[in-house]
């Protein structure tokens, strides 16, 4: 089952500083990437070297102070290999699937908060594999998915959204349920969040309306357990009434207010 297209495009929104392409060249961030895309015969050159350039990035990412500029490397190329679709390049990117996603995993969920955060996160959720290779690490991959779901990035967003329904499509219930299990009641709530109005500034309203079509019954059995809400013990505003007497005067009684006076009274 062939992996999905990339979804990107040259200037993303999650590389800094970037340049706009003119109509006849690419940007520096994306010049890797337009090469290998553009020339098929890329795939027999980086074939010999493709495995030892990812081992020797996430080797870099453990040791040094920062390692943004071999993350986002990572990044260019994922995302040429996903628009161009090689599949010896797939194949030989398969023996690294498990180191490189224990890698990113352990920047995603360290003790400080990094600032490479989204790009980790969509790191994961563009490996360069097929389908059929992500299978065994797909329960690891869900908490990635839950995190562009819930991230303030617009293009993160529609990543996870376009991830998930990937999934969706091509798996069985039977076999996506218990992998997403351990964060299923928090990815249907992020879901939900998602159905806003396009006019109040939430571009992808419709699309996670349509997500949660596919899921159908499934979207609402994290229902079953109770909700963590947010709640003031003291609100601001709790239950009011308002008593009007002739002709127009008006008299707003606060009932929590009353009620707390009432048990001090007591």
């Amino acid at each position: 089952m062939p992996w999905p297209r990339t979804w990107f495009g040259t200037g993303s929104a999650l590389s800094p500083n970037r340049r706009r392409p003119s109509r006849n060249s690419c940007s520096s961030s994306s010049r890797f990437s337009c090469a290998v895309s553009k020339y098929s015969s890329c795939e027999a050159v980086l074939s010999p070297h493709v495995v030892a350039l990812v081992e020797s990035c996430l080797k870099a990412m453990k040791e040094v102070d920062d390692p943004s500029a071999y993350v986002r490397l990572l990044r260019y190329l994922f995302r040429a290999l996903a628009q161009a679709k090689f599949d010896l390049l797939y194949r030989e990117v398969v023996p690294v699937l498990q180191p490189c996603l224990d890698t990113l995993l352990t920047m995603l969920h360290g003790p400080d908060t990094h600032e490479l955060n989204d790009t980790v996160v969509e790191l994961c959720l563009t490996l360069p594999a097929r389908l059929s290779s992500i299978l065994p690490h797909l329960p690891r991959l869900a908490h990635p998915l839950l995190r562009a779901l819930k991230s303030t990035s617009s293009e993160l967003q529609l990543l996870g959204l376009r991830t998930l329904e990937f999934w969706v499509d091509s798996l069985n219930p039977d076999f996506l349920d218990p992998c997403i299990a351990e964060v299923e009641p928090q990815l249907m709530l992020a879901l939900w969040a998602l159905l806003k109005p396009q006019q109040s500034g939430a571009p992808f309203g419709a699309k996670a309306l349509q997500m949660l079509g596919k899921l159908g019954g499934r979207s609402r059995c994290f229902l079953r357990e109770p909700l963590e809400l947010e709640a003031k013990q003291n609100p601001e505003h709790g239950l009011r009434l308002i008593l009007t007497f002739k002709p127009e005067t008006s008299f707003l009684v606060p009932l929590d207010r009353c009620i707390q006076l009432m048990r001090t009274i007591l």
